[in-house]
C-alpha cells in the first residue's frame, strides 16, 4: 500500500513487501577487528595480570615451604601489566 508524496511519487510504507537482509555479522567483519582489536588484547592482558595476580599471592601463602612450583608468577604479572597499560594507551589513540 503506496503513500503518495510530492510530485506524484509514491512511497512503499508496508513493511512486509519489503525484501529483509540478513543482519550483519559484526564478529566477521574486518572492520570491527580493526577498530577494536586493542581493546580485545587489553582486556585479554588485564583478564592475565587477575590469573597471576591470584597465582602469585596463593603460592606466597603456601603452607609447604618447598612446594615452590615453576612457573614465574611475578614476571607475568609485571609483563602482563605492562602489555595491559601499552594496549590500553593503543586502544584510546585508535579510539
Amino acid at each position: 500500500v503506496g503513500h503518495t508524496l510530492a510530485l506524484g511519487q509514491t512511497a512503499d510504507l508496508d513493511h512486509r513487501r519489503r525484501v529483509h537482509q540478513m543482519p550483519h555479522m559484526y564478529l566477521l567483519d574486518a572492520d570491527f577487528w580493526d577498530n577494536h582489536v586493542w581493546i580485545a588484547s587489553s582486556m585479554v592482558s588485564a583478564l592475565l595480570v587477575l590469573i597471576s595476580t591470584v597465582a602469585d599471592r596463593r603460592r606466597q601463602k603456601r603452607k609447604r615451604i618447598d612446594d615452590v612450583g615453576f612457573m614465574p608468577w611475578t614476571g607475568i604479572t609485571v609483563i602482563s601489566v605492562l602489555a595491559t597499560v601499552i594496549t590500553a594507551a593503543f586502544a584510546i589513540k585508535a579510539g
